[in-house]
């Protein structure tokens, strides 16, 4: 090294000869060789160009940082002596005495070149213009590859191989192992033999893909993470093609559910090692299939209802489907919708759950609503003694429901209503207590708390537009940190609705707000996109940047109209109490068409119907003082009793 040391620093390039070579062996120990006069890098806001020989001075040894040899001849030189150039390039690569050896040029590649690397017993790994993206990039030949298989060398890398070699996955061909890609990003020595138990498909197939599935391990677990089922399919048949056995595990999300079953189950599928997660749970796909028949069962009456009528229905099925009950060790089995099916009893959770999932399966949008409620006001409603007001403490319990776009225009019904059939569950009364209630109405019940004061729920539960960007005001005010203080951002939804852009636009503390509005408008948004799909896409095909997630122009007052949309959708959709006229009216309508209730005995039960809720109502939306959580008191006013009324024969 001190002979290359003082050969570098000298800087006495010349021609190399044979005999110069052989007078330094320390030049022998390159490990890359390159035809190569110059480099162009970029060094601050300039380029440079790095000359490292010319044509007097045509071969140079340059020592890289980490202590590497590379040989670099100039290429007007080689080309004018090629035949002297090649000599002194064989001769090195035969007596390196490197441990690898990179040759960085495809037209250095000969099969004599590759002999003289045959030739050297130090040599185990050679790069042969392994990185080239050149049309004319070097392939690993056959007869190549028969050469390097009767030497020493180990590993050869390329940027490819011939047709003859692309199904040889010998250790040597570091391409076909390590490089080439077979299925998405996975090489054949991650599918065929790794540390790794999962492979995860994350990303539509090609026809090659699906056929390299022929070098998957018997081992490997695959994770089919898409909305594909396609190509789910394809690699079932595949794999049962090969007679392989391997675990196939397709992550089916809750709104997915419904495109996945009329795919999987309308397709002769019989794979025993195919599993489906869902909802959080693992099952086989026979008892998948098994578990979704049942579910189908349940609502298979209510085909032809209206949706208002399907959504009684449903509600009716799932409130008096199991007792309420809810344990620690028992919480899966009573949460769970499989586990539901055959279990003794249900939880909040389980009730949300499987209302969610009979009103997917009925095309009614919903989404999950967690929440805290008051429990001390749990006495109100046990019996049908009125056992009067609660003068307990507030009790803070976090309680599970759904939240439901109802639209039917039989009967005049479109608004956003909070369900709970677990409130109503009761085996032997027909409660609807709970059927769909406002915010408004959820309010009065007395059992209502903040949600958090982080959700953007909370823009669910107002009257007006202006109620609207005051909780807007009052969530973003919670995001503060100390550098911005309070009162900026709680003016700043106001300042983008008068649309004062300069004001904004000069403001420290705009950057930072501005994240704090978006990120809240996104949250909004998804949150309206599982009740109402059609109007998300609308709203995105109009304002385009949100698209573009967390990165909204510049151009505030384009934010400022999506708000003021936005805040207008919510309020045209919220607080549209149904009457109790409405709810027997529909009541009335499943009874006669599903239940076969008709006549006198329709008339009976529904006015049945009607004085168990006008009691029940009374008891579940009293006067009553209410502390929340911070100490203020609120008073909550008995509103009138929606089910007192006279019935007749209104049944649409």
């Amino acid at each position: 090294m001190q002979a290359i040391k003082k050969f570098l620093k000298n800087k006495d390039y010349k021609v190399l000869s044979l005999d110069d070579i052989e007078d330094n062996e320390d030049l022998l120990n390159v490990s890359s060789i390159s035809v190569k006069g110059y480099n162009i890098i970029q060094k601050g806001d300039k380029k440079v160009k790095i000359l490292y020989n010319d044509y007097d001075n045509p071969i140079t040894i340059i020592c890289t940082n980490t202590l590497d040899l590379e040989l670099l001849i100039n290429p007007e030189w080689y080309v004018d002596n090629r035949d002297k150039a090649n000599d002194i390039i064989r001769y090195v690569c035969s007596n390196t005495r490197e441990f690898e050896l990179s040759i960085n040029n495809s037209f250095l590649i000969d099969d004599k070149l590759i002999d003289s690397l045959c030739q050297n017993q130090m040599l185990k790994i050679v790069y042969l213009d392994e990185k080239s993206r050149d049309k004319d990039k070097y392939l690993l030949s056959m007869k190549h590859y028969e050469m390097f298989r009767k030497s020493n060398i180990s590993q050869v890398s390329t940027s490819g191989v011939c047709d003859e070699l692309k199904e040889n996955f010998d250790p040597l061909i570091e391409y076909n192992v390590a490089e080439r890609h077979l299925i998405g990003s996975y090489v054949y020595s991650v599918l065929h033999d790794s540390a790794e138990d999962e492979i995860y498909i994350n990303f539509c197939l090609d026809d090659d893909e699906i056929n390299n599935f022929k070098h998957l391990s018997s081992s490997k677990i695959i994770i089919f993470n898409i909305d594909n089922y396609f190509d789910l399919i394809k690699i079932i048949n595949k794999l049962k093609e090969l007679n392989y056995s391997n675990r196939v595990e397709v992550k089916v999300k809750d709104k997915d559910k419904e495109k996945f079953n009329s795919f999987i189950l309308n397709n002769s599928v019989d794979y025993s090692n195919l599993y489906v997660d869902v909802s959080d749970m693992i099952v086989k796909f026979n008892d998948y299939t098994r578990f979704e028949k049942q579910l189908y069962d349940l609502i298979s009456p209510a085909k032809d209802l209206s949706n208002f009528e399907k959504y009684i229905y449903a509600y009716n099925v799932v409130k008096k489907f199991k007792k309420y009950k809810e344990t620690d060790e028992d919480r899966l089995k009573v949460s769970k919708v499989y586990l539901i099916l055959e279990n003794e009893y249900m939880s909040c959770e389980g009730f949300s759950n499987l209302f969610g999932d009979l009103l997917e399966k009925l095309g009614i949008a919903s989404k999950e609503l967690g929440s805290s409620v008051d429990t001390s006001y749990d006495k109100v409603l046990v019996g049908e003694e009125d056992v009067g007001l609660v003068n307990e403490p507030v009790n803070k319990s976090e309680h599970a429901r759904r939240y439901v776009y109802l639209k039917d225009d039989k009967y005049g019904i479109d608004g956003f209503y909070v369900s709970d059939p677990t409130w109503d569950n009761n085996l032997e009364h027909d409660y609807y207590t709970y059927l769909a209630i406002t915010n408004d109405e959820e309010s009065h019940s007395g059992r209502y708390i903040w949600v958090d004061l982080s959700s953007t729920y909370e823009l669910f539960n107002v009257r007006s537009v202006s109620e609207f960007y005051e909780k807007v005001n009052f969530l973003l005010s919670h995001h503060n940190d100390e550098k911005n203080g309070n009162i900026n951002l709680i003016n700043y939804i106001d300042m983008l609705c008068k649309k004062y852009a300069k004001y904004i636009e000069n403001n420290d503390s705009f950057n930072d707000n501005i994240d704090n509005i978006n990120k809240l408008i996104i949250n909004l948004i998804d949150q309206i996109d599982e009740l109402d799909k059609a109007y998300v896409e609308y709203i995105k095909n109009k304002y385009s940047f949100i698209n573009n997630l967390y990165r909204f122009p510049d151009d505030v007052v384009d934010v400022s109209e999506l708000l003021f949309e936005l805040a207008n959708y919510v309020v045209s959709h919220v607080n549209k109490e149904l009457s109790g006229e409405v709810i027997m009216q529909g009541v009335a309508n499943v009874y006669s068409s599903v239940y076969g209730y008709t006549g006198d005995e329709l008339d009976s039960k529904i006015q049945e119907i009607i004085e168990d809720n006008k009691r029940r109502q009374s008891r579940a939306f009293p006067m009553m003082t209410a502390v929340n959580n911070d100490g203020e008191e609120s008073i909550y006013m008995n509103p009138r009793n929606k089910f007192d009324f006279e019935y007749g024969k209104k049944v649409l």
